[in-house]
């Protein structure tokens, strides 16, 4: 009866990773979804690891931001890579929570690991529709201040939650890097729009700051282009240069082609938690221009490229700079890899089982 148990719960899981798999791939469903039913509706997905049952929230494992990925990465890290068959049915319960977005606001506070990657919405109100800062003045709120087990994925994040929020303990896991995939790029012949180009890759939403440099597009080298790869709809009719290509989403492969043509990237945001595109960039050996906020010093003192957020100039300069010294791009695209390699999955998911020891 055991095993019949297991076996259904294998067969559940494979045909939910299928279904993972054709909404993320799919903007206009995950479109769907997103509106519909985020933070509306809680469905936990339970499967079996170690000797205890994880109930994890099927709607950050379909999440296309950086809270999906690291949703994903710790669902597959434990339930695919780690997962162990037992010989009797698992009677402890526990609650991972990849992000605070699909924490049911009636959770186990005793019970949940919940991970909170920034709480930018609460520092600059204006930049956000006011029902997403009623969401986090209100119910996320009330979450942080009732947990007793919270998490977030970097030093900077740690000390602004702690800050905002007095005499709660944060702790700090950093996530794993080292999920980018490993396919053979040369099995698809994509084709660039460019042959000379950098990329921007995420949202054009105002605290990823792409405009600083699309707005003075005009004084970047005409040899080069760039690439803005993501959500780019509420900026494309503004901008009607050929050399800006708004790529919109495209698959993890076509991306990862993409990056490793490219010269560099560039993360030109105002506030971030963590920030993956840097990592997605130098799995391939190529560095980012990043701007000088506290998380990304944190993170690549040393080992990129930095320009202030209200110095449009220095950003044009320093594209202008890298794209013609090929040999400074060698140097610090090493760097950023041997980076990029220190944060590995295997050490969060020990991070995360010492903590679900200490709960359980």
């Amino acid at each position: 009866m055991i095993l019949i148990h297991q076996f259904v719960i294998l067969i559940l899981g494979i045909i939910f990773l299928i279904f993972i798999s054709i909404i993320k791939c799919n903007k206009f469903v995950f479109s769907f979804f997103k509106k519909k039913f985020q933070n509306k509706i809680y469905i936990n997905f339970p499967y079996i690891y170690k000797d205890l049952v994880i109930n994890i929230p099927l709607l950050s494992l379909i999440d296309m931001r950086g809270i999906g990925r690291l949703a994903k990465n710790i669902f597959y890290k434990t339930y695919i890579f780690r997962n162990q068959i037992s010989f009797f049915y698992p009677k402890k319960n526990i609650f991972l929570y990849p992000t605070i977005h699909h924490v049911n606001p009636n959770f186990n506070a005793s019970k949940s690991l919940i991970f909170i990657l920034d709480i930018i919405p609460l520092q600059f109100p204006k930049r956000y529709d006011s029902l997403v800062f009623k969401d986090w003045n209100n119910k996320f709120s009330k979450i942080i201040r009732s947990s007793n087990h919270l998490y977030t994925i970097s030093k900077t994040s740690k000390s602004t939650i702690e800050n905002f929020f007095r005499g709660s303990e944060i702790s700090l896991i950093y996530p794993g890097t080292d999920h980018f995939s490993n396919r053979h790029l040369t099995l698809r012949n994509y084709v660039s729009p460019a042959s000379n180009y950098f990329i921007f890759l995420g949202s054009t939403s105002v605290n990823k700051n792409i405009e600083i440099i699309l707005n003075e597009f005009e004084k970047i080298d005409k040899n080069i282009s760039i690439l803005v790869i993501g959500d780019s709809a509420s900026i494309e009719s503004k901008y009607t240069n050929s050399r800006i290509h708004f790529m919109g989403f495209v698959t993890e492969s076509h991306k990862e082609f993409l990056i490793k043509n490219s010269l560099f990237i560039v993360c030109p945001s105002i506030n971030e938690g963590f920030g993956f595109a840097q990592f997605e960039a130098a799995k391939f050996h190529k560095p980012s221009i990043m701007s000088n906020i506290e998380v990304f010093k944190e993170l690549w003192s040393n080992r990129g490229f930095f320009c202030d957020l209200d110095q449009p100039m220095q950003w044009v300069n320093q594209v202008n700079h890298l794209a013609k010294n090929k040999k400074k791009l060698r140097e610090m695209g090493l760097k950023a890899h041997l980076n990029y390699k220190k944060f590995t999955w295997e050490k969060t998911i020990s991070s995360i089982d010492k903590e679900i020891d200490r709960i359980i």
